[in-house]
C-alpha cells in the first residue's frame, strides 16, 4: 500500500513538473510572439510615420508651385493647403509663415488705400493668427 502510494506521489510529481515545464514554454512562446508583434507595430508606426512625411511634403510641394499661378482660386487653395500643414503639421509650421510671408513680400505693394488681393488677405489672417499664438 505505501508503495503504491509512493509511485502515486512520484506520479504526481512528475506530472505536475511535466505541466509546469510545458506552462513555462508556453509563457516563453507567448512572449517572443508578444516581442514580435510589437515590433511589428514599431515597423508598421514607422512606416506610418514616413507616409505622414511624404504626404506634408507632397501637399507643402504642389502648394508652392500653385502659389505661382495667375488664378486667383488655385493661389487661395494653395494658401489653404498650407494652413491645413500648419494645423496638421505644427513641425512644419515655422517654414509655412515663412513662405507666406515671403510670398507677400513678393507680390507688387499697388494697392494703396484699397484692400489688397483676397490672397494676400488670407495670407494675413493666418500671419496673424499664428502671430497671437506666439505672443
Amino acid at each position: 500500500m505505501q508503495f503504491i502510494e509512493a509511485v502515486s506521489r512520484i506520479g504526481l510529481l512528475a506530472g505536475g513538473s511535466i505541466g509546469l515545464y510545458l506552462a513555462w514554454m508556453r509563457v516563453v512562446a507567448t512572449n517572443r510572439q508578444a516581442e514580435a508583434q510589437i515590433r511589428q507595430a514599431d515597423a508598421a508606426t514607422k512606416q506610418a510615420e514616413i507616409g505622414r512625411r511624404k504626404l506634408a511634403t507632397d501637399v507643402f510641394q504642389q502648394a508652392v508651385e500653385q502659389l505661382g499661378n495667375e488664378k486667383i482660386e488655385i493661389r487661395l487653395f494653395a494658401i489653404y493647403s498650407l494652413r491645413h500643414i500648419i494645423d496638421t503639421y505644427p513641425e512644419d509650421k515655422t517654414a509655412v509663415l515663412a513662405l507666406l510671408a515671403q510670398y507677400v513680400r513678393q507680390q507688387p505693394q499697388k494697392w494703396g488705400e484699397s484692400d489688397p488681393p483676397v490672397d494676400v488677405q488670407e495670407i494675413f489672417k493666418i500671419l496673424e493668427s499664428n502671430l497671437k499664438e506666439v505672443t
